[in-house]
């Protein structure tokens, strides 16, 4: 696993925590929807540094 792998998860965890959704209890639709926004904000957020 890369660093950028490891940043990715951690960003991806803090999408769940910010909308106050639990992953092994999200529907498939909320989960479809954590996946969707913390993969667009973290490659935004990456292709700005």
């Amino acid at each position: 696993m890369t660093q950028e792998d490891r940043e990715f998860f951690a960003y991806f965890r803090s999408v769940f925590k910010r909308y106050n959704i639990t992953p092994s209890k999200a529907t498939r639709l909320e989960y479809d929807f954590v996946t969707r926004v913390a993969e667009s904000e973290f490659y935004l957020q990456k292709a700005k540094t």
